[in-house]
C-alpha cells in the first residue's frame, strides 16, 4: 500500500466513536478534523450541544474526509452560490440626512 493510499472511514464507526467518546471529540479526531475535535475536547462537546448536533453531521464529514467525488461537487457548488448571494447588494437602504441650505 502506497503512502498515499488509505483505508476509507466508516460511517458506523464514526457512531461508535461519536456514542462512546463523542464528547471528547473521538469521532473527529477518527475522521481527522483535528481543530474541530481539539475545540469539541476542550468545550466537553460544546457543552453538550455540539456533541448532539454532531449526530446529524457525521455522514458529511465521513463523505469529506473519504473525498467522495459526489460530496465534493455538490460543496463546490454551493460555495460557488454562497459566493454569488454575498456579491449582490444588501436590501438595506441607508439615507444620508442633509440639513436644507
Amino acid at each position: 500500500m502506497e503512502v498515499n493510499e488509505r483505508k476509507p472511514k466508516s460511517v458506523i464507526l464514526a457512531y461508535v466513536y461519536w456514542l462512546f467518546g463523542g464528547i471528547f471529540g473521538f469521532h473527529l479526531f477518527y475522521l481527522e478534523r483535528d481543530a474541530h475535535a481539539f475545540l469539541t475536547w476542550s468545550t466537553l462537546g460544546g457543552y453538550g450541544l455540539g456533541w448532539l448536533a454532531d449526530i446529524t453531521k457525521i455522514p458529511r464529514y465521513v463523505r469529506d474526509c473519504n473525498n467522495d467525488p459526489k460530496f465534493l461537487g455538490e460543496l463546490s457548488e454551493r460555495m460557488r452560490r454562497d459566493a454569488k448571494s454575498s456579491e449582490r447588494p444588501s436590501n438595506m437602504n441607508l439615507q444620508v440626512y442633509r440639513r436644507p441650505g
